[in-house]
């Protein structure tokens, strides 16, 4: 089974193969069900295979289940190699020796669960920096996974990283809940060295379509002249007066890849639960406020970096918006909307005033923030109407497209993509497998405890993207990823403290 890639996917295959673009990823602490059978330590080689028996044996039912997760793309190379056009083509066996690792902790690090964040932030960041040209070379999958073991024996962590042209944020959460439920109702004795390869030649779902397949975004004429007038005659949104980072760069030494850094801020279920509070006290919800905080820390730390002004008054942002409310009887057909990995999204994006974000009155936030609510509110009500998705088919060659940015503008700031809770249900031991107090409730099922999400680098992206997502019962997490050059490492870190300060004293 196979099919051509959609038009939003081919953008997302061509950016990755010039190399302006790494993955996305979700990682999810899963805790053992209780009580736990006598077993060696954790750090044993018995514990690791056994482990790993259980993670492959999951992942052979979900590579079943998900048809993106088995395919690779055929004919991606460069645009005047010849005509043909890209696919997706099925992956007729796939071994996972090949696409999962078991990485041990480091024992002098901390953080929750007692894998630090700089442990896994710099584990993502590896893999980022490895990208899928390999894998596609080789006509493989085009995702991994790293599994790390917690340092007392709760659980381990799972990190999946995934090419965006196969999967978007909301797949990611699809990957952890089906993961979870798969590695909860196995059958299968793991006592038995299982082969790690998944024949997939008699499964024959077929490929979910693409967005274009489903639903083209109609775009105004208006919308249509003002995209051409920006991007062929003139932007008039990047004047002295808009911040939107560093002009476009590639990595600085011949050869090397991209460079992601990242940085992660856990938000403790009770500063989480107090952050949704205020936004309704005050009229708004979490995505357009977290715009409004992020907006307001990345004016700040470029300004301390010297790569903003008195003249930076504003500052260009976007948040991307899942199109799959909209997709109804397309992805009914494979499952429906919320169990379907694939790429489904569209941009909102707006202009944010630098000097009421800095305003010590509160207020000011608050007010932008039900601002921001509004516009991301009118571009739902319009179904993506008049979106960037829709512009794809007057783009031309997107090799020369994303070519022609270096040394030019960018388009965005910052970013934040909020994927929202992910919601388990009673087969994933209510979320966490503990109870209010934080004990295990013995209920034989594992839990996922917290999870995370984060994008690698983007040559033509914004200057700093935050990726939000939180557990039902659990903490909130925000990565913070930038390309390396954008900002340097202790710059980001003034990002992410600048939003973790301001979120403590709300």
């Amino acid at each position: 089974m196979s099919r051509p890639l959609g038009l939003y996917e081919r953008y997302l295959s061509t950016r990755n193969r010039v190399g302006f673009y790494s993955g996305i990823s979700t990682s999810a602490f899963y805790t053992f069900p209780e009580p736990r059978h006598a077993h060696p330590p954790p750090d044993s080689d018995n514990e690791h295979a056994q482990l790993k028996r259980q993670v492959y044996d999951a992942l052979r039912s979900l590579l079943l289940a998900h048809p993106m997760l088995g395919v690779t793309i055929q004919d991606d190379g460069p645009e005047d190699a010849g005509p043909k056009a890209p696919r997706f083509s099925r992956v007729l066996k796939v071994d996972l020796e090949r696409i999962v690792k078991i990485v041990s902790y480091a024992e002098d690090q901390e953080g929750p669960a007692d894998c630090g964040h700089d442990q896994l932030d710099t584990i993502l960041e590896e893999e980022y920096a490895r990208g899928f040209q390999k894998q596609l070379e080789e006509g493989n999958v085009l995702w991994r996974v790293v599994v790390v073991p917690a340092v007392r024996d709760e659980g381990f962590w799972v990190l999946w990283i995934a090419h965006h042209a196969i999967a978007d944020g909301t797949s990611g959460l699809i990957f952890q809940r089906d993961l979870l439920a798969h590695l909860n109702s196995s059958t299968s004795d793991l006592r038995r060295n299982a082969s790690p390869i998944v024949d997939l030649t008699a499964v024959f779902k077929p490929l979910p379509p693409s967005i274009e397949e489903m639903y083209l975004p109609p775009l105004s004429i208006g919308y249509i002249a003002k995209a051409v007038f920006k991007e062929f005659i003139y932007n008039a949104q990047t004047p002295d007066s808009v911040w939107t980072g560093p002009d476009v760069f590639l990595p600085a030494a011949a050869g090397e890849g991209l460079h992601t850094l990242l940085h992660t801020l856990t938000l403790p279920q009770p500063l989480s639960r107090r952050v949704l509070g205020k936004c309704r006290e005050n009229g708004t919800t979490l995505t357009p406020f977290l715009q409004t905080v992020v907006a307001a820390s990345v004016v700040a730390a470029a300004a301390a970096a010297g790569s903003a002004n008195v003249k930076k008054t504003q500052i260009m942002g976007v948040s991307p918006i899942s199109v799959r409310r909209w997709l109804g009887e397309g992805l009914d057909k494979h499952g429906g909307m919320e169990n379907v990995i694939g790429t489904y999204v569209t941009g909102c994006e707006d202009l944010f005033t630098a000097r009421s974000l800095t305003d010590v009155d509160k207020e000011g936030i608050w007010a932008e923030s039900r601002r921001v609510g509004k516009t991301i509110s009118a571009v739902i009500a319009k179904k993506g109407a008049d979106s960037p998705v829709g512009l794809l088919k007057y783009a031309g060659s997107l090799e020369r497209y994303f070519l022609s940015k270096v040394g030019g503008d960018r388009g965005f700031g910052f970013e934040v993509s909020n994927v929202g809770v992910l919601k388990c249900g009673d087969s994933a031991g209510h979320g966490d497998g503990k109870d209010s107090e934080g004990h295990h409730h013995g209920n034989g099922l594992y839990g996922i405890r917290e999870i995370r999400f984060s994008q690698g680098a983007n040559v033509v992206g914004p200057a700093v993207v935050c990726s939000v997502v939180s557990t039902a019962n659990g903490p909130m997490s925000l990565g913070f990823s930038c390309q390396e050059g954008v900002f340097s490492r202790q710059e980001l870190g003034l990002v992410v403290s600048a939003v973790g300060q301001y979120l403590e004293n709300l």
